[in-house]
Order: C-alpha cells, then sequence, then structure tokens
C-alpha cells in the first residue's frame, strides 16, 4: 500500500468518538472511595495472588475504581504488567457485584486476558456484533431497556486499544454509552501499532484529555542489555537500543530468513518452545516459514507424508481502498462475511474474473460458477471492518507434523483465527490437525478451513504485539524500508524477557532506516488542523490561491480527499 487517505467521513468520525467520549464524562458512579481503592487493591494482590502492585499499577486500578467517568483510559508501556493490574482489579470488581467483560482485537490476545487475568473474554468485532441493532438504531424500546439491564454493573475491558480503528472505537464508546455500563477500561500504549484502519483513536483520545493513569515501569525484560534497549526504543533512542544490543546483532550477506531458521532450528526441541521468531513484514515471514519446514522436513522431523494446498493470503486493504478498482487484480479472492444488498451479493466467495478500470468495475464468479458485476464504489463508508476481505492465492505444501495457524474462524469446530494447531495425520484427501485446546479435527477436500491455514513457525510485529517468549530471533531486512519503522522495531524487542538474537543484512542500513521512519498514523483531525493552519498561514501573508487552468472546471467530489503520510502494513 503506497499511502493512505482521509475524508471528511472520517473527520465526523473520529469528532463523534470524542463527543461520546465526553458524554461519558461524569456520567458514573465510584465503584470504591479513592482512598480506600489502594489500600483494597494492594491488600487483594498480595492475599488473592501472591503480589505487590507498582505505584503505576496501583494508581491506574485506583482510577479504574474511583472514577466518575464511564471511559477511562490506562496508557502502559510493553511489558508494564497489565495482567498483574487486572487480576486484583477484577477481584474486588467481582466482589462488589460488578460483571467484567475483557475485549481484545485477535483471538490469540483474548485468550491470553482470559488466561492470564481469568476475565471472560472475547473478540472487539464478536462483542460489537452481538449489540449491532442497538448501534444501527434498529432496536425497540423495549430491546434498549432488556439491554441495559443486562448491562447493569458491567466493567468493559479493552486490550491493546492501540491495534482498533476509528470506526470499532467509535462504536464501542457509544455502545458503552447506550448500555450505561459502570466502566469502559481502553488499556493500551500509542507508540506501539496501530489499526491497519486509518485512523488513530486511542491516541487521539488520550490527547484531548480522556482520564489516563500511566504504567511507565517495564516489568517484562530480566536481562539488563534487554532493559536498556527497550527502554532506549520506547523513548524513540532507536541508535541507544542497538548499541544496548551490540552483542546480540550478527550481520550476515546471505538470505537473512534462511540464516534466521537455521539458528532456530539449531536449539534443542525445548530451547524452540521459549524461542519465537519474530520478522518484520508478511514475505520476511513467508521466507522464514519455508526454511524451517525445509530444515523440519530433511531431518526428519515432520513428513513424510504431505499434501499441496492453495490458500487464501489477505490483501492488507482500508475499506477505502477497497472502494478503489485499482486494489483489485485477476486472480483475487473476494470474500463475502455477510449478505451486500447494495451489491446483490450473498455471502461466499468470489473469484476476481476482471477488473475494468475504466468502468469502475469488478466481475466476480461464485462457487456455483455465476457471474456477478461488483462496483467498489458502492461499499459503504460505515460498512463492518471484516464484512469484505480481499485475498490473494498462496501455495502452500503441509507435512504431517507441521505447526499450522488459522486465519479464519470456525467456532463451531474450535478452530480459532491466529491460533495455532498441529497437523497429526495427512492420508486419503484428508488433513487431521489437533487444535489448542487437544481437539482433532478432520479436514476433507473441499473444506473451506482447508484455505485458511499458513505456517506458524515465524511472527510479524502485527501478529506479536501483546504476545510474550523468553527468547526471541528477530529478523530485519533493510530492503524493507516501509516496513522498518521504531513502530515495528519497538513492538518485536519488547516481545522478550531474557535474551534476543537479532539478525540484519546491514546493521547501519538498519538502524537509520529505523530511525527514519517512526511509523506513526495522523488522524483525520489532525490533518484538518494542519491544512487550517497552512490556510491560515497563506491567509495571513497575503496570498491569492493559485487561478484554476483555463478551460479546466474544478471535480465535483461529493468527499473531500487529502492525500497524507505514506505507510505500509505486513500483516
Amino acid at each position: 500500500m503506497q499511502g493512505w487517505l482521509t475524508t471528511t467521513d472520517a473527520v465526523a468520525l473520529e469528532s463523534r468518538m470524542l463527543a461520546e467520549i465526553g458524554k461519558g464524562q461524569g456520567a458514573a458512579t465510584p465503584i470504591i472511595p479513592m482512598d480506600e481503592a489502594g489500600r483494597q487493591l494492594q491488600a487483594s494482590a498480595s492475599l488473592n495472588f501472591g503480589m505487590q502492585l507498582n505505584a503505576g499499577q496501583e494508581a491506574a486500578g485506583r482510577m479504574i475504581l474511583s472514577s466518575t467517568n464511564r471511559i477511562v483510559a490506562v496508557q502502559g508501556v510493553a511489558g508494564a504488567g497489565k495482567s498483574t493490574l487486572l487480576r486484583p482489579t477484577a477481584q474486588i470488581l467481582s466482589e462488589h457485584g460488578k460483571r467484567v467483560i475483557g475485549l481484545g482485537v485477535q483471538n490469540t490476545l483474548v485468550r491470553m486476558l482470559e488466561r492470564d487475568t481469568g476475565i471472560p473474554s472475547m473478540t472487539l468485532h464478536r462483542f460489537l456484533g452481538q449489540h449491532r441493532a442497538l448501534l444501527d438504531g434498529n432496536a425497540s424500546k423495549a430491546e434498549l431497556a432488556e439491554a441495559r439491564v443486562s448491562y447493569r454493573d458491567t466493567a468493559l475491558v479493552l486490550d491493546e486499544a492501540s491495534m482498533v480503528s476509528t470506526r470499532d472505537q467509535d462504536r464501542l464508546v457509544r455502545l458503552a454509552n447506550v448500555l450505561e455500563v459502570d466502566r469502559l477500561v481502553l488499556i493500551g500504549d500509542p507508540k506501539q501499532l496501530g489499526a491497519v484502519e486509518a485512523g488513530k483513536p486511542f491516541a487521539l483520545a488520550l490527547a484531548v484529555g480522556t482520564e489516563t493513569a500511566r504504567m511507565d515501569t517495564n516489568l517484562r525484560a530480566r536481562s539488563e542489555s534487554l532493559k536498556l534497549a527497550q527502554a532506549a526504543a520506547q523513548q524513540g533512542r532507536t541508535g541507544d537500543a542497538m548499541e544496548h544490543l551490540k552483542d546480540h546483532i550478527v550481520e550476515v550477506s546471505e538470505n537473512c530468513a534462511v540464516v534466521a531458521a537455521e539458528r532456530w532450528l539449531s536449539l534443542p526441541p525445548a530451547e524452540r518452545e521459549r524461542t519465537g521468531i519474530y520478522v518484520s513484514g508478511r514475505q520476511l515471514r513467508d521466507e522464514v516459514n519455508a526454511a524451517v519446514q525445509t530444515g523440519l522436513a530433511a531431518n526428519g522431523e515432520i513428513g513424510p507424508d504431505k499434501t499441496a494446498l492453495t490458500v487464501l493470503s489477505r490483501v492488507n486493504a482500508t475499506r477505502e481502498e477497497l472502494r478503489q478498482v485499482r486494489t483489485y487484480a485477476l486472480g483475487m479472492v473476494l470474500e463475502v462475511a455477510t449478505r451486500q444488498s447494495r451489491q446483490n451479493l450473498a455471502k461466499g466467495r468470489y473469484d476476481v474474473l476482471k477488473v475494468d478500470a475504466d468502468k469502475g468495475t469488478i466481475e466476480l464468479r461464485d462457487t456455483d460458477g455465476h457471474r456477478h458485476t461488483f462496483l467498489p464504489s458502492r461499499i459503504g463508508m460505515r460498512a463492518d471492518n471484516q464484512a469484505l476481505q480481499l485475498h490473494e492465492r498462496k501455495a502452500l505444501t503441509v507435512y504431517k507434523g507441521d505447526t499450522i495457524r488459522w486465519t479464519a474462524n470456525d467456532h463451531q469446530r474450535g478452530l480459532i483465527n491466529a491460533d495455532r494447531a498441529t497437523v497429526t495425520a495427512i492420508a486419503d484427501n484428508r488433513l487431521t490437525v489437533r487444535t489448542s485446546a487437544g481437539m482433532d479435527q478432520k479436514l476433507e477436500t473441499g473444506d473451506p478451513m482447508l484455505a485458511r491455514i499458513d505456517l506458524a513457525y515465524a511472527l510479524n510485529a502485527h501478529m506479536a504485539q501483546g504476545l510474550t517468549s523468553d527468547k526471541g530471533i528477530a529478523v530485519m531486512d533493510s530492503q524493507t524500508r516501509k516496513l522498518l519503522s521504531a513502530r515495528n522495531f519497538l513492538v518485536t524487542i519488547t516481545r522478550l524477557r531474557d535474551e534476543l538474537t537479532l539478525i540484519v543484512d546491514n546493521r547501519d542500513k538498519v538502524e537509520l532506516g529505523i530511525g527514519r521512519n517512526s511509523g506513526d498514523k495522523t488522524s483525520a483531525l489532525e490533518v484538518t488542523e494542519r491544512l487550517g493552519a497552512a490556510a491560515a498561514k497563506g491567509q495571513a501573508a497575503g496570498k491569492a490561491p493559485a487561478p484554476e487552468p483555463k478551460g479546466k472546471e474544478p471535480p465535483e467530489l461529493e468527499r473531500t480527499i487529502t492525500k497524507v503520510v505514506p505507510f505500509e502494513m505486513g500483516i
């Protein structure tokens, strides 16, 4: 992706979200008085969990328990100990008759949140989907009243809030107000990676004065070099971070992916379990996965049974990009998750047969062979982020014994997006997998989940955010300039507790690339402010606007579109 767009619709969306946060100010009742909250938190932490909260954790817990604002935020650096904070906080909320619901952007993060804190959790997408009628204004007064009764005495906790899109955060904040919940807690780090969709709503919420507690102490790193490197990266001092890691940087002239795979494969099996492989982008991830698989197969650790699959690899496109014909290409697959009445498309998968840029149309073919004309420009600006997904086809060989991950959900069979599984048998055109929960599932030829498999030996930064491992092997290539960013670097090195090996093709170029590219996104309101300031400056200088070329009428646009800072996501 070469750039992103902001629109007047995006400005309106951000403004509405901030107004909803403002609507929640003073709308809640303290659960515990401020002077009591700290004492109860420390007592619960000590008696129930055998630990003590640090100053930042206690302050965050006090705010959650005693605030009069419905929406509050916890800004925590990577490794700040959010689980340590949430366990006693949730315990106290429960003791005071409050139900706590955890929300996450990815299934893996949801499971971790539930495991580490004991808070029953679900994906944000699922939670918003359950209440679509309330959000869209289609619920009756009786349904609204019933929903409010159901969520009386409820606190919502959103984990990794920086990864949430503006649209989803707007819907969540509005829903919190509609349901009149006791608390909506947004927990995140604005310096880490954001959503694929445009905007940075968590950072925006912090900037406008949402009541916020800060947790600035990194409790994750246990080695001195990692502590110093992670602290420097958090402060944007890339050069200092690289210097602290100098004894752990491996500069190679050959294929970085192969070297990373070689180092991981040379570890004893028990050490492999403790060591994650982190990469900066999808291409490097695929290369490392293929190299690891090759080594395991050559050593007889996987196989010999294998099968060739054609899988779907999602194209990282925002809703605005999906509205552009140029995003589509022959051979891609459009997946429709919910019926699109305006396009006359039912739920299912459609092959892209033809792209007509002049007419602005895409010719599709469904699984029954019927053809459809699709107009990307008719995609609603406020449509569900997951309603339409565009994919490329990718050839993938899978061996018996391979570690795989799912790229879609089949909740009925316990196949969860981003969760891992192991291929236990390949025979008679059938793939048998064992899920992370220990359940065996057989996938026959034609099973749609066969196309939603990928290897899971390496993770890129977006997949890794929120996860932790004791040791790690990270790969950064100076050639992938758009993926070399301060945010990617920060997320990568803060996943680890004890040890990091950083493999680069050129240390100086990698360091320079990270230093030059912050990876920051710009909100629509920030763009508007910048453009307004520029206009004011021009007016003050007495500069008249350039005249329109003769014979050329200005284009008629339904929306004002401004191209801004380019970036590329590497999911």
